[in-house]
């Protein structure tokens, strides 16, 4: 299946099964774009560990993120600006309820924390610091129904959790600024 790039909206690649290296799952997602051409394109490790996908001009003409829990891994791809995305088991929500105080600007219990916990880390990802710095839960935007703010490392992200296969949270990040986007599943 050849699809074109996100554009303004935010794609997730879903993979279940054998751990594929990182740039291997990204190669395996971009594949699926008309517009990659795996001789045009190149991946790029960043000091922080971050993967950039550049043209030969040094261009991103995708932003992309990895993320795993279990067997599970996604691939975010964007076209607009830096993204980034977590992934964690539901099972995961009483170890986040335990460690509340790694987090403390996460709210709620139980699946509402891990909620906020995946966004929050897929907003610090997408900012290229992990979760390195306290992060801090701006608002809600209602005009935009499920996207969070958050202020992370000077700039505003957005974020959006989403449920998957029933088992499973993934939050999203990208840059606060512009329309909001579509989220949209894919499964190879």
């Amino acid at each position: 299946m050849m699809i074109a790039r996100p554009g303004g909206d935010v794609h997730v690649w879903v993979c279940q099964g054998p751990k594929l290296e990182s740039e291997d799952l990204i190669a395996r997602a971009l594949a699926h774009y008309r517009e990659w051409d795996a001789e045009a394109h190149r991946l790029h490790r960043s000091a922080n560990g971050k993967i950039h996908v550049l043209d030969r001009t040094g261009a991103s003409p995708f932003y992309v993120n990895v993320s795993r829990a279990g067997d599970m891994a996604i691939c975010a791809v964007a076209c607009d600006g830096p993204i980034g995305a977590d992934i964690e088991s539901l099972d995961r929500a009483d170890w986040v309820a335990a460690h509340k105080d790694l987090l403390p600007s996460c709210g709620g219990t139980g699946r509402a924390m891990l909620a906020d916990w995946v966004r929050l880390e897929a907003a610090h990802k997408a900012a290229g610091v992990g979760l390195l710095e306290e992060p801090s839960l701006a608002a809600t935007d209602p005009a935009n129904g499920a996207w969070h703010l958050h202020q992370v490392n000077g700039a505003l992200w957005k974020s959006i959790c989403a449920p998957l296969a029933g088992t499973h949270l993934i939050g999203v990040a990208l840059a606060a600024h512009g329309p909001s986007a579509r989220l949209r599943k894919f499964c190879f």
